[in-house]
């Protein structure tokens, strides 16, 4: 077909495209419109449309995705230990924390 041409595949929908999608499409934009804007697959425009009429969001649900290895404070120590010696390698630094789990 004339004017068509090859969209991106497996890549997911931003945060930013998933607000322009419900935004775009509450003020009236066809999904084939939007989804030749934006460079995305009608299908992926419309299943974001779906998700967001269906649960009220455009978010992903809470607790999807991969569980934390690290606890906050955890966090917190690795942030402040790269911020006082940036040029500790990772492993220095995994050694440390390591250290500092284990004395509790």
């Amino acid at each position: 077909m004339p004017g068509k041409h090859a969209r991106r595949h497996f890549s997911q929908l931003s945060e930013f495209e998933r607000c322009l999608i419900i935004g775009m499409k509450t003020v009236g934009w066809s999904t084939r419109r939007f989804a030749g804007q934006v460079d995305r697959s009608e299908c992926a425009v419309r299943k974001c449309w779906e998700q967001g009429t269906r649960e009220g969001t455009h978010a992903r649900k809470v607790g999807s995705g991969a569980t934390k290895k690290t606890t906050r404070r955890e966090d917190r120590r690795i942030v402040r230990q790269a911020l006082v010696d940036p040029t500790r390698s990772y492993s220095q630094s995994r050694v440390i924390l390591e250290l500092s789990r284990n004395r509790r």
